[in-house]
Parts: C-alpha cells; sequence; structure tokens
C-alpha cells in the first residue's frame, strides 16, 4: 500500500559511537533507526530503506547528503515517477538507454528521455 501521493523529503540525521565504530541513523519524523559499521551513508541508506518499506512501498528513494551529520533521504511514489513515452525508461532505471547509447539518459520532455529523442515522432508545427 502506497502512502505518498507526491514526491516527499524526510531528513535523516547520523552519528558514531567511537568504542564500538558503528555510525548510526535516525529519522526523527518517523521514529526509525539503522546503523552500520561501514560508513555514515550506509546508516542512512539502510534507514531509508526502512523509510521507504513503511511509507511507500514500490515506490523510489535516494538519499543524498545535506550537511553536517544530515542526509536527505526523497521517497517518490510510482505514480509520481516520469517514465518515457518511448522506452519506459525512468529516472531510477534506465538501463536500456546506457545499453543503447553507452550513457546515462536525461529529459528533453516532460514523458521523453535523451536517447529517444531523435526516434520520437515529431509534432507537427505551426506553418
Amino acid at each position: 500500500m502506497n502512502y505518498l501521493t507526491e514526491p516527499t523529503e524526510y531528513a535523516i540525521e547520523t552519528r558514531q559511537r567511537h568504542a564500538a565504530d558503528t555510525v548510526y541513523a535516525r529519522c526523527r519524523a518517523l521514529g526509525l533507526q539503522a546503523s552500520s559499521t561501514a560508513c555514515a551513508q550506509y546508516a542512512a541508506e539502510a534507514c531509508a530503506r526502512k523509510i521507504l518499506a513503511l511509507v511507500c512501498p514500490g515506490g523510489t528513494c535516494t538519499v543524498r547528503y545535506f550537511a553536517g551529520a544530515t542526509w536527505l533521504c526523497t521517497v517518490t511514489p510510482p505514480a509520481a515517477q516520469r517514465r518515457c513515452r518511448v522506452c519506459g525508461c525512468t529516472a531510477a532505471d534506465c538501463r536500456q538507454c546506457i545499453a543503447k547509447t553507452g550513457e546515462p539518459c536525461h529529459w528533453v520532455a516532460a514523458d521523453l528521455c535523451s536517447a529517444c529523442a531523435p526516434a520520437a515522432p515529431q509534432e507537427a508545427s505551426p506553418a
């Protein structure tokens, strides 16, 4: 069940316990926690997966560093994801575009990626 209808950001705070070499990540807004013995990014990503499972299963999430010990998790529900009208790629998955062009695509229109732009039918321009 998806609870979100539009992309939503959640702050994730990280803190390292020096004695245990473990980094803890916490989303105060949802009361979720995760940890990692590797680094703050992995702890934040683990917390983001918990956020996604709680608020929007089937959606996607991206984690990016914000400032200090804070990371931002953006959760995007499936209906809000852009999809190319020609190949069906999304911002989260453009493997077929990479296979076709050798590089990730980008959006050239609301529903058209750069890999498909030359192949897409052109709209008639007023004469």
